[in-house]
């Protein structure tokens, strides 16, 4: 992150459209990795650059069944670190911020 500017130590958001979903955000230094878990068991593990993550869910995890479920951050080691954000009922009240497309959203 750059001097100077503090935005916490995790933050996340999924970017919505019609056709694909973003994971966009910023996580501090001690975060190597972040995995977006599925409801399937599979997940997506993103790297942060420079402190911010950028990724594209995969297609076959667009559909209900196999959403994003969980965001968790680990160090280097593979360790969770907090939080874990688990996405249910979080994106329930914001749809066009949730990890499915929504077609309806700006």
């Amino acid at each position: 992150m750059a001097k100077g500017y503090r935005y916490g130590s995790f933050a996340i958001r999924f970017v919505s459209t019609a056709d694909d979903v973003l994971v966009v955000g910023w996580v501090e230094n001690r975060y190597a990795r972040v995995d977006v878990e599925f409801a399937d068991g599979s997940k997506l593990v993103l790297e942060p650059r420079s402190g911010f993550i950028l990724g594209e869910l995969p297609p076959g995890n667009l559909v209900r069944g196999r959403e994003a479920v969980a965001v968790v951050g680990r160090d280097a080691t593979g360790r969770e670190l907090r939080p874990r954000i688990p996405l249910g009922e979080a994106y329930a009240k914001a749809p066009c911020f949730g990890p499915l497309p929504n077609a309806t959203c700006p």
